[in-house]
């Protein structure tokens, strides 16, 4: 009986792993929380924060790009890099980081449309309970075939605080 078991177990592992989670050209990304999030977040008003972000990538590798914002009247004023070897990152506040999901779900949905060898993106974004800001966001892109440097990336927000 034993041995049924482990050899069931075995070929419903292989089954399960020969299988895609995400059928050809598909795009998961929650759509109805990321609006309610975000209208919440624009609700508070909050113009003026500090906040950190960690940048990691199959490209960049797991230690990536650590990186201080420092937001006033809705305007990013400073970028503060803490990761050596890499540039200056573009300023960027809660709004812009919105708008940069958004903007990589839409440019994701149009690459599977046009074919080539994307097949599936999975945009997973979780929220800060309190102010309602993307706290980390993991995308996962899906080739048809390996491409050099992977395909994914992660961004993970801390230090997060609010300006007088």
């Amino acid at each position: 009986m034993k041995i049924h078991i482990v050899l069931s177990s075995m070929v419903l592992f292989g089954m399960l792993s020969s299988c895609s989670l995400y059928d050809e050209g598909y795009v998961k990304f929650d759509r109805t929380t990321f609006d309610r999030e975000r209208t919440a977040w624009q609700a508070l008003g909050l113009s003026d924060y500090k906040m950190r972000m960690a940048f990691s990538s199959d490209a960049v590798g797991p230690s990536g790009i650590v990186t201080v914002y420092t937001v006033k009247n809705n305007v990013c004023e400073s970028v503060e890099p803490e990761s050596p070897y890499y540039e200056q990152e573009e300023p960027l506040t809660i709004d812009e980081l919105y708008n940069n999901i958004l903007s990589s779900v839409n440019y994701f949905a149009k690459e599977l449309d046009a074919g080539g060898n994307m097949s599936g993106v999975a945009m997973d974004v979780k929220y800060n309970s309190q102010y309602h800001y993307p706290e980390e966001i993991r995308c996962s892109i899906y080739y048809r075939k390996d491409i050099c440097g992977g395909g994914g990336y992660s961004m993970k927000l801390t230090g997060f605080e609010i300006s007088n």
